[in-house]
């Protein structure tokens, strides 16, 4: 697989929600969307400081296709490995950032401060329709996001994302795997309990299958990020 090439929401009140375009379903499109902050490549240094998002996604991805009835052909996930700054958007991003079915977003101080990328990301999913399933139990202004920890954010969380509930693994995980997560974020538990940080991918699986047997988000076409954010703090 190309490294340039990794496959492995309630609408804000600030954005207006779009309506459904094009005849593909939602189902069509990847489980899920991974978003996440890319690192910045340190001169002299060959470690791939974004390793650590790339087995997130791969575990992620192998436990959502053992979850759901994905055929051979569809893609458990989408997560794109190459938007540097300064780059456009390229068309499998639109793509799959507009029939995804979920949105993961790895929340870190970058991701919220940093980046200009996650931003107009959260904003272009946002915007898509979100539709109940046959379960009407979750609430009228259920989202297919799904905001992740990833690192220790502190105070760092703005207004439009605090309003999003925060993925939190439910009680089957244990008490200490559950702080430790809420310390740490996923990444920290990558490093320092690799078993923790497996049940927590379980239950962030098993999120991403419950939130799609609720809501759906129809998809768009559109192409454009003229009107997107390019901060989490805008219009906030």
């Amino acid at each position: 697989m190309s490294p340039r090439r990794w496959r492995l929401g309630r609408p804000q009140p600030t954005t207006p929600a779009q309506t459904f375009v094009g005849s593909a379903p939602p189902e069509t499109g990847p489980a899920f969307f991974l978003s996440y902050a890319r690192t910045p490549q340190s001169a002299g240094v060959l470690a791939d400081p974004d390793s650590g998002v790339k087995q997130l996604y791969a575990d992620l991805s192998n436990r959502v296709r053992q979850l759901l009835p994905l055929g051979a052909a569809q893609e458990a996930g989408f997560m794109d490995a190459r938007m540097e700054a300064g780059d456009l958007w390229h068309d499998e991003l639109f793509h799959n950032l507009g029939a995804a079915r979920a949105f993961v977003a790895l929340l870190s101080p970058p991701y919220l401060q940093r980046s200009v990328w996650c931003p107009m990301e959260w904003d272009y999913f946002a915007r898509r329709v979100v539709q109940h399933q046959i379960d009407t139990t979750r609430s009228a202004r259920a989202t297919a996001i799904i905001p992740v920890l990833w690192t220790p954010i502190g105070d760092a969380e703005p207004p439009i994302v605090a309003a999003v509930q925060r993925f939190i693994p439910p009680p089957v995980v244990t008490p200490e795997r559950i702080q430790l997560y809420e310390q740490e974020g996923l990444l920290g538990m990558l490093d320092v309990d690799p078993v923790a940080y497996r049940a927590v991918v379980w239950s962030l699986a098993r999120q991403i299958q419950k939130t799609l047997a609720t809501v759906s988000v129809g998809p768009v076409t559109d192409t454009s990020t003229d009107n997107l954010r390019r901060s989490f703090t805008d219009g906030a």
